[in-house]
C-alpha cells in the first residue's frame, strides 16, 4: 500500500482584503461591484501567461445546480453559494479558484491531487503576488494580513489535506484524533469543511492559526501531522484485517457488487460504498480499478453535478436513479 494513497487532495487558501475598503459584510452593491472589477482586472489584464486561463462566474447569474456543483468540487464555499454580491474566477482545469466578496474580498485557493502541498503553495503564492502588483492589500506590520475573521489574521493561510480514513472512522477514533492534532494547532472537519460530516470517511485536516507563525511553519506542521495520521490509519487497517480478513474483504467486494448492480443510491450511501471500494484499491485487494476512477465517481455522483450534466433540476428520487445509472456504468 502506498502511504500517500490515503491523501485524496491538498489545498492552499489565502485570505486577502483590499485596503481602504469595507469588509464584504459591509459592502453595498456599488462597492461590491468595484471589488469584483478590480480583482478580475488584476488577473485578466495582467501580462502573466495565466491571464487568459480564468473565467469569471457571477454566482447570482448561474443556475442553482451549477452553484451547488461548484461547492461539491470545492471551487466555491457554502457561504458564497447564495451570495448576491459574490463571484469567482476559476481556471480551465479547475485547480485554482479566486472567490470574490465571500467572507473576505479575496479567497484564493489552489487544489491539487495527492500530497504535494508545497507545489500548491508555490502556485498560490505566485498568483497572490500577481494580484498584489496592481492592488494594495489591507496589511498591518504587527498583525499581518487583516481579515474578517480573527482566526485568519496573520499569514491568512489555511493549508489542508483531504484524507480517506475508513479504519479510524470505523473504530471510532476520529474524535481522539481531533483531540490529538489540536495540540499541534490543527483541526479535523468533514468533507465540506466546518460543520460538515465525514461522508465517505473523507476528512479535511487543516491549521487553525495563521497569526504568529510563518507560511513555512504551517506547511511543515500540516505535512508532519498528515504523515502521523497516515501511519495511524494504516495501523488501524492492519488491525481490522487481523481481526477478520475474510469479513474485511467481504465488505469491500459486497460494496463493489452493489455499485455495479444497484439501482437507487442516495449520495451518502454511494459515498460510503465508494469508500469501501477505495480502501480495497488502496490496499491492493482490488486490482482492476484505479484511484482516479474512484475520485471521478465521487465527483460525478454529487447532487449538483448530476443535475448539471443533465441540464435540469431533479427530484431526490430522480437523482438517486440517475446516480445508480452513473455508478453502474463506471463499475461495469
Amino acid at each position: 500500500m502506498n502511504n500517500e494513497s490515503v491523501v485524496i487532495s491538498n489545498r492552499i487558501r489565502l485570505a486577502r482584503n483590499l485596503s481602504n475598503m469595507p469588509f464584504p459584510s459591509k459592502l453595498d452593491d456599488t462597492l461590491a461591484k468595484r471589488v469584483e472589477e478590480r480583482v478580475t482586472s488584476s488577473i485578466k489584464e495582467s501580462n502573466s501567461y495565466i491571464s487568459k486561463d480564468f473565467e469569471l462566474i457571477k454566482i447570482n447569474e448561474i443556475k442553482a445546480y451549477d452553484r451547488l456543483s461548484l461547492v461539491e468540487k470545492h471551487l466555491i464555499s457554502k457561504e458564497l453559494l447564495n451570495s448576491n454580491k459574490g463571484a469567482a474566477l476559476i481556471n480551465r482545469d479547475e485547480t485554482v479558484s479566486i472567490m470574490i466578496n465571500e467572507e473576505d474580498h479575496i479567497r484564493l485557493q489552489v487544489i491539487n491531487k495527492g500530497f504535494d502541498i508545497e507545489k500548491s503553495f508555490d502556485l498560490a503564492n505566485k498568483i497572490d503576488d500577481l494580484i498584489e502588483e496592481s492592488l494594495t492589500y489591507a496589511y498591518d506590520p504587527q498583525y499581518g494580513y487583516l481579515t474578517s475573521c480573527p482566526s485568519n489574521i496573520g499569514t491568512g493561510l489555511r493549508a489542508s489535506m483531504m484524507l480517506h480514513l475508513p479504519a479510524l472512522s470505523k473504530n471510532g477514533l476520529i474524535q481522539k484524533l481531533s483531540n490529538s492534532i489540536g495540540s499541534f494547532g490543527m483541526t479535523i472537519r468533514g468533507l465540506y469543511g466546518e460543520g460538515s460530516e465525514g461522508f465517505g470517511n473523507m476528512y479535511q485536516v487543516s491549521n487553525q492559526v495563521s497569526l504568529g507563525v510563518s507560511e513555512k511553519d504551517i506547511i511543515e506542521a500540516i505535512t508532519n501531522v498528515t504523515n502521523k495520521i497516515i501511519k495511524d490509519e494504516i495501523k488501524a487497517r492492519q488491525a481490522l484485517i487481523s481481526k477478520g480478513k475474510v469479513e474485511f474483504e467481504d465488505s469491500i467486494f459486497r460494496s463493489l457488487g452493489i455499485l455495479k448492480y444497484g439501482k437507487l443510491f442516495s449520495a451518502i450511501d454511494a459515498l460510503n460504498l465508494l469508500s469501501n471500494v477505495r480502501c480495497g484499491v488502496e490496499m491492493g485487494i482490488i486490482n482492476d480499478i484505479e484511484l482516479k476512477d474512484i475520485n471521478n465517481a465521487i465527483e460525478t455522483i454529487q447532487s449538483g453535478n448530476i443535475q448539471r450534466i443533465s441540464s435540469k433540476e431533479m427530484t431526490p428520487r430522480e437523482r438517486d436513479i440517475e446516480r445508480g445509472k452513473i455508478l453502474n456504468k463506471l463499475f461495469k
